[in-house]
């Protein structure tokens, strides 16, 4: 039996303040991911997403439910880990995403271009639109590697 790599996004309700704190202390390339999403956040509304979610002020069980803040935030968290683990050699067989994880998940698997959806995301141009889509979509070799145990 060959067992398959799988990473799933989840979607509004799944944030909190300092989510991937750790992360973004000691991983280069969540690090460097957030801070490029953040930066194309700020440019197309102003406002760093991070300060947001990584403020000293904020506490975890703090309430953060701004659709504003929370949905640039758990896209670029979502997308942010999927890089980190990539670059661990950990490579998704395929990719599923639940309400706003669709969107980190289609950007992992390579049919949204960034960061024209970060400034999306970032901007709220997700919400409320209603409606699902599924894409059978074959993974580029590329960009998507077998991890094998």
């Amino acid at each position: 039996m060959t067992l398959e790599t799988v990473f799933l996004f989840a979607g509004q309700g799944t944030q909190y303040h300092q989510m991937g704190r750790w992360m973004y202390e000691n991983h280069g390339t969540f690090r460097r991911t957030l801070d490029g999403l953040d930066a194309v956040v700020r440019e197309y509304r102003g406002g760093s997403i991070l300060d947001q979610v990584y403020s000293p002020d904020r506490r975890p069980e703090e309430a953060f439910d701004r659709f504003r803040d929370t949905h640039p935030a758990i896209f670029m968290i979502e997308y942010a880990l999927a890089r980190a683990l990539m670059a661990e050699g950990i490579k998704p067989n395929a990719v599923l995403g639940a309400s706003l994880g669709e969107i980190a998940a289609a950007a992992v698997a390579g049919l949204v271009r960034l960061p024209l959806h970060a400034h999306r995301v970032g901007r709220g141009r997700f919400q409320g639109t209603g409606g699902r889509a599924a894409v059978a979509h074959r993974p580029d070799p590329a960009a998507v590697v077998h991890h094998r145990r």
